[in-house]
């Protein structure tokens, strides 16, 4: 797998993704690609970034617009229109929709 170089570009963008933030060695934690936690890091440090994380993560979802749902069927399935994502009830299924069910749907 590696001799292929068959995932080098994914590798590439992961290491690119890391780095921006300031990674330089691991562990490296990234949290609502905004919070950085480098090296080990205990409890108290972790639950600091989280609650920083949660609350600008709240103030990003107050200004959000609001979803846009579209009805997928008569199974009383719902898309977000803006992401994809959706969730069908009968099937209790959440995640993107297969392309022949996204197409079928309008999405």
């Amino acid at each position: 797998m590696l001799a292929t170089g068959r995932y080098a570009d994914a590798v590439q963008a992961d290491h690119g993704a890391a780095v921006a933030p300031g990674a330089r060695g691991v562990p490296f934690t990234v949290l609502g690609d905004r919070f950085a936690i480098p090296g080990a890091a205990g409890t108290r440090q972790y639950t600091a970034v989280i609650d920083q994380a949660w609350g600008r993560s709240m103030a990003d979802a107050s200004m959000a617009p609001p979803l846009r749902l579209v009805e997928t069927g008569p199974d009383g399935g719902w898309c977000d229109a803006a992401t994809g994502i959706c969730t069908t009830v009968a099937a209790d299924r959440e995640g993107p929709l297969p392309e022949s069910e996204a197409a079928a749907s309008g999405m």
